[in-house]
């Protein structure tokens, strides 16, 4: 972004546009740069998973781990943007994949992160459906079995299928 006018104050001969005109764009510049990357991350997010599903745990990892920091310290300067605590669980939730040793402490922060939603975020379909995996997940690593062994725990949502209404 390019500005080339300036403000010159009538009394004091400062420089005013810096306060008027850049600092307003710059900050509108910058929230259309952290919109682009959490759009991205959402993006990596799947392609994470579906790593993991491979069984490219390391690739998963390397993909993940960016965008999980990235939301860490969103979170820390998060001042009421509702939708972020959804993004960062889903996050956490692909982190698991790749993090055995944190694994259920990753999964317990998603999950009390979807708890406390408001709810009108909570009351979506995909909130549900994000709140299921993470539950599922749950219930796989505390009954001790292969983590995201099952096919409910990652789907992905899918097109329906068209049918023709002619037997097969």
């Amino acid at each position: 972004m390019r500005i080339t006018a300036q403000l010159i104050g009538g009394r004091s001969g400062g420089h005013v546009w810096a306060e008027r005109t850049a600092l307003p764009a710059c900050k509108a510049d910058a929230n259309s740069l952290t919109r682009g990357r959490r759009a991205a991350a959402q993006a990596t997010i799947w392609l994470s998973m579906a790593l993991a599903r491979e069984g490219k745990r390391e690739e998963a990892a390397r993909a993940i781990g960016p965008v999980v920091t990235m939301y860490r310290g969103l979170e820390k300067r998060n001042h009421g943007d509702q939708w972020l605590p959804l993004e960062f669980a889903e996050a956490l939730y692909a982190q698991a994949f790749t993090d055995a040793p944190h694994r259920a402490a990753l999964l317990h922060q998603a999950s009390r992160l979807v708890n406390h939603l408001i709810p009108s975020i909570a009351r979506l379909h995909d909130t549900r459906a994000w709140r299921a995996r993470i539950e599922g997940a749950q219930r796989t690593v505390g009954a001790g079995r292969a983590p995201f062994a099952g096919a409910s725990t990652f789907n992905a949502p899918r097109a329906r299928r068209a049918t023709t209404g002619t037997p097969g």
